[in-house]
């Protein structure tokens, strides 16, 4: 039951900060979406869980909305992520 319930909070928190860097996009203090972006680079895949494909979502929202403070090297981890789904879906190998 506690496993269950500390679960649902972090995937709470998890959309709670995806809406918070969607919607404060656009304010003249980037600094917001910087910083969810930090915490989801922190907890991504530190150590892997389920919890990491909610992020990756929350991360696609961000880059679709258009953030202006989005760099290069989320774009590239989405990607990769994706392209590694789409090769397991089809039973292939993962690259080296």
């Amino acid at each position: 039951m506690l496993y269950r319930e500390s679960r649902l909070i972090s995937t709470n928190a998890i959309l709670t900060l995806g809406y918070v860097g969607v919607n404060l996009r656009y304010t003249q203090n980037r600094k917001t979406v910087e910083s969810v972006l930090q915490i989801f680079q922190q907890r991504f895949c530190s150590p892997p869980t389920v919890l990491d494909s909610i992020i990756v979502d929350q991360l696609a929202n961000i880059v679709i909305a258009g953030c202006v403070c989005i760099n290069q090297h989320y774009v590239t981890t989405y990607a990769t992520i994706q392209i590694c789904k789409i090769r397991a879906c089809l039973g292939l190998q993962y690259p080296d």
